[in-house]
């Protein structure tokens, strides 16, 4: 990233980048989930509209962290990690596995 020409090919890249793509297939989420934003996210112009969106399009669990920005699990580990362990605990277990699958570790068809 220290030579201008891929760091201006980055930010053009990042600048072309839109929900188009995310848009189209948003519906089609169906598991358990959990959306975290960063209020002070700089890739969206109203982070808080960019959640409600979201969790007006899926069911998730929205939550908006103050005073971050686009990195919310590092930014606020202590507000993002007990959010996901508690989505975690609410899953069903996995189904135990079969005799043949703990003989080849548990590998999957």
């Amino acid at each position: 990233m220290s030579e201008p020409a891929r760091l201006r090919s980055l930010r053009d890249l990042a600048v072309a980048l839109d929900h188009s793509v995310v848009e189209a297939r948003l519906a089609a989420v169906k598991a358990p989930s959990v959306t975290v934003v960063g209020a002070l996210d700089p890739d969206f112009s109203d982070p808080a509209a960019e959640l409600a969106w979201i969790t007006g399009a899926i069911d998730t669990r929205g939550i908006l962290v103050p005073d971050v920005g686009h990195y919310p699990q590092h930014q606020a580990a202590d507000v993002v990690v007990p959010a996901v362990l508690e989505l975690l605990a609410g899953l069903p277990p996995l189904p135990a596995p079969t005799a043949s699958q703990a003989q080849d570790g548990g590998a999957r068809a």
